[in-house]
């Protein structure tokens, strides 16, 4: 039997403590680098994770703990993992960093679309972090552009959410 101890820091004790309900080792293809890079969830409670290294894996867990469904994206550690995020509806929008490429995956692990170039943008693009706006009718991902002689420049790219083009930068 395995016992578990949390140490709380101050807290409010008139206020219920939830400490989730299970834990998962997820079995990635690649054991050298075995590990998750991020870790999501949907409206539903279902919890979506990436990680492993080759192939990068989206990993869809009901909210008790099952695996739903593995989906092997195209991105390896030859190229960076930008980062992911899941909307409320449990679509997944999973960047590459660098070259930057986006993808959208649906809550049952089929991808929508695919964009290997979003917007025709240089060499030098990439795509490091991505958000939802408040509604969600957004989604917007930071990384940097810029040109062969001035270097890479910090940017915001504004993604449309039906096919991964970058609809305006700044």
């Amino acid at each position: 039997m395995v016992t578990w101890f949390f140490k709380l820091g101050n807290y409010d004790a008139n206020k219920t403590i939830v400490i989730d309900p299970w834990t998962q080792v997820p079995n990635f293809p690649t054991t050298n680098w075995d590990c998750v890079w991020k870790c999501e969830r949907d409206a539903a409670g279902n919890v979506y994770i990436i990680g492993g290294t080759s192939p990068l894996q989206l990993i869809k867990y009901n909210a008790i703990g099952a695996v739903q469904w593995t989906y092997n994206t195209p991105y390896d550690t030859t190229e960076w993992l930008g980062t992911f995020a899941t909307d409320l509806a449990g679509n997944s929008y999973v960047s590459n960093g660098s070259p930057a490429r986006i993808m959208k995956v649906n809550t049952a692990g089929s991808q929508v679309w695919y964009n290997a170039n979003p917007g025709g943008l240089l060499s030098l693009t990439e795509f490091w972090n991505i958000s939802f706006n408040c509604d969600q009718t957004k989604l917007v991902v930071a990384g940097t552009d810029g040109n062969a002689f001035g270097g890479p420049q910090p940017y915001i790219f504004d993604i449309d959410l039906k096919s991964g083009d970058v609809l305006k930068s700044v």
